[in-house]
């Protein structure tokens, strides 16, 4: 969900898993270099970024307001031949977590947004909420289950999630997990160098007008699977580069009126729709990454 987050990057959800930590803002950039299309000559260069704020308020010992907001921008040329077309996210998160006996919590979350394309304006908005139950096991481990959904352009994606938290005691490696969207596993090399792999996957979708299509919207699909180098700048501010490559993606344009049932995790039930473009294949990726880390407990 890197979130997109993305992508819509579902990454806040890992607030509450026992951490000794809360990542408030990250900052990313990334570019995939010129790719091909589907079928078709002509080749195209993606740039994608993200922005994530996330801010808890305490409001009791038990209880948390939670606040913040997202963006995306993905920059492409979605079909040969076509112009480079910018497309956007842009939203807020406004919710609770609550901590409850027995060492339980649930995390709710509304997720507002708009969405659009900076030359072809048809701005929508969409809404999404994430529900999360969340169990501590032990100081450093626990897991959690619920749902995401949201209003796509296409109709309802809803997302079955499972999760999973450990960090070594003597933090050594560290392995979080929200599927299907999302997993990572880091290992310390030095005490501010870590190196891991992390993989980020679902979609979001943008609507969009032009010449072309007409009334539209872009369907993006990314599985971004990546290595990556972590370096700890400051106790909070910390840099990572990634390397890796995009699985299975896709930015395909649909017709405004052409909708599913209902996607479940980007599993699309009754799928009539037609396919008006020739989209782009998976490739290579690189990204960098500035994380502020606001830390729960006092550093040793």
């Amino acid at each position: 969900m890197k979130k997109l987050l993305a992508g819509i990057c579902l990454f806040l959800a890992f607030y509450g898993h026992g951490q000794e930590y809360v990542d408030v803002l990250n900052l990313s950039y990334g570019i995939s270099p010129e790719t091909g299309y589907e079928a078709g000559p002509g080749e195209t260069r993606i740039d994608h970024a993200d922005l994530n704020l996330f801010m808890p308020i305490p409001l009791s010992e038990k209880t948390a307001l939670i606040t913040g907001a997202l963006g995306t921008l993905n920059r492409l040329k979605p079909y040969p031949g076509s112009e480079s077309m910018a497309l956007y996210n842009l939203g807020g998160l406004l919710g609770l977590n609550i901590e409850h006996p027995n060492y339980w919590s649930t995390l709710h979350l509304l997720i507002p947004r708009q969405s659009s394309s900076f030359q072809y304006g048809r701005t929508k908005f969409q809404l999404g909420t994430l529900q999360l139950v969340q169990k501590k096991l032990a100081t450093h481990k626990n897991f959690s289950f619920g749902f995401y959904m949201n209003t796509e352009e296409y109709g309802i994606m809803f997302v079955p999630i499972g999760g999973y938290y450990y960090r070594h005691p003597d933090d050594l490696w560290e392995f979080s997990a929200l599927l299907p969207s999302r997993g990572d596993i880091n290992l310390r090399i030095v005490p501010r160098l870590r190196a891991g792999l992390t993989f980020d996957g679902l979609g979001s979708s943008f609507p969009i007008e032009n010449a072309d299509f007409g009334k539209a919207y872009v369907q993006r699909i990314s599985n971004d699977l990546s290595a990556y180098l972590q370096y700890r700048l400051t106790p909070s501010l910390i840099f990572a580069v990634r390397s890796g490559y995009s699985l299975n993606r896709s930015y395909r344009i649909y017709a405004a009126d052409d909708k599913v049932a209902i996607s479940i995790a980007n599993i699309f039930i009754r799928d009539p729709r037609t396919v008006l473009n020739e989209s782009i294949r998976g490739g290579f990726l690189f990204n960098f990454r500035f994380t502020y880390r606001f830390h729960l407990t006092p550093e040793n």
